[in-house]
């Protein structure tokens, strides 16, 4: 059945993650970078709830593909993608760190992932 709950759960979370994820790298504005420099402190917005919303929301917007297409095979590359994000956030928050001191760490105590 097409439209079963998995589908439509799926394509719900395709939806709001794809608008979230915009909406994030909106938000992240100058503070983005690749090459991960640490210059800006963003904490508003989406940011003043959740330290790293592109990656969470990243990994929403490919489980929702998931479910929306009952690719159940795709959890080990989720669980990858999963990893490397926990990786790449660790990687981020050390720098955070020492580019923002106790800023950060106060930051980091009042934020989610």
């Amino acid at each position: 059945d097409p439209l079963d709950v998995y589908t439509i759960g799926g394509v719900m979370m395709v939806a709001s993650s794809s608008v979230l994820l915009a909406i994030a790298r909106i938000q992240l504005g100058v503070a983005f970078s690749a090459n991960g420099r640490a210059e800006v402190l963003v904490t508003t917005g989406l940011y003043a709830t959740f330290r790293h919303p592109i990656y969470l929301f990243n990994l929403l917007l490919f489980l929702g593909f998931i479910l929306t297409l009952k690719r159940y095979d795709g959890m080990f590359l989720w669980l990858l993608l999963l990893l490397l994000q926990l990786m790449r956030a660790r990687s981020e928050e050390t720098r955070l760190e020492e580019a923002f001191g106790h800023d950060y760490i106060v930051y980091k105590t009042n934020t989610w992932f």
